[in-house]
């Protein structure tokens, strides 16, 4: 004896010009009743990844100045007057992204999508104001040329000679306050020039004293190129009370 009921489904497609419809149902085959349906775009079904190669694609910054960080622009995607989802149509990935010159951001097709496509961005080099120098201890004379060493930084990053900066120096071997310059060149990720004067005083004497009960003597050595000499504060004490020409 055959089931009183029983279930069976039925395929119909419905053409449609060039799309059609999946309908999958359960009917009762006493009362005719439809028990569930669900439906299926064509495209869900049976349907190839869809290539952004031809996609609209724009990026939310196309230029940057250099920072020392990593530069990522915005990724937006029209395909097929849809916008396509991050993460899930498509994927993003970046390469020279940090110095300056021209970076790339890779998108590849996710999911539905398909292809990948290279846009390019540009980073471009640091103004020299940004950098911070600091100042040049005083140099004594030698007789030779002073080339002091320099600290530039730029957002706590020390900066690295022969990398990012060349220094010329001029005047750097005579005495004098504020003569003496040094210019350095920036490279690579900054750009300019800048100037900073530095100053060379006289070598140093080394001053001897003997004291006897009627003079006080002082001697020192002499330093090439000084104009002249002076006595430090602390050899005062040794002329407190004493006058006439020993003094």
């Amino acid at each position: 004896m055959l089931k009183k009921f029983f279930r069976f489904l039925i395929f119909v497609l419905i053409l449609l010009e060039t799309e059609y419809a999946v309908f999958v149902y359960a009917a009762d085959t006493k009362g005719g009743k439809i028990l569930n349906v669900s439906k299926n775009s064509a495209e869900d079904i049976n349907s190839e990844p869809i290539n952004i190669d031809n996609a609209d694609i724009t990026l939310s910054t196309v230029s940057y100045v250099y920072s020392g960080k990593a530069c990522q622009p915005e990724v937006k995607i029209i395909c097929n007057n849809t916008a396509l989802i991050s993460g899930t149509d498509y994927t993003v990935s970046y390469q020279n992204n940090i110095n300056a010159g021209t970076a790339f951001v890779i998108i590849t097709g996710n999911g539905n999508y398909t292809g990948s496509v290279k846009k390019t961005f540009s980073i471009v080099r640091r103004e020299a104001s940004s950098v911070k120098i600091s100042p040049v201890p005083l140099q004594i004379y030698t007789g030779k040329k002073v080339k002091p060493s320099l600290k530039l930084t730029y957002a706590s990053k020390v900066l690295i000679k022969g990398t990012d900066y060349t220094m010329t120096y001029t005047n750097h071997v005579k005495p004098g306050k504020g003569t003496a310059k040094v210019k350095v060149d920036f490279k690579g990720n900054f750009s300019g020039s800048r100037s900073v004067r530095f100053s060379i005083l006289p070598g140093k004497p080394v001053l001897k004293t003997s004291v006897s009960a009627s003079a006080v003597r002082l001697e020192w050595n002499k330093v090439s190129r000084a104009g002249g000499y002076s006595l430090p504060p602390q050899a005062e004490r040794f002329f407190v009370g004493l006058s006439g020409r020993n003094c």
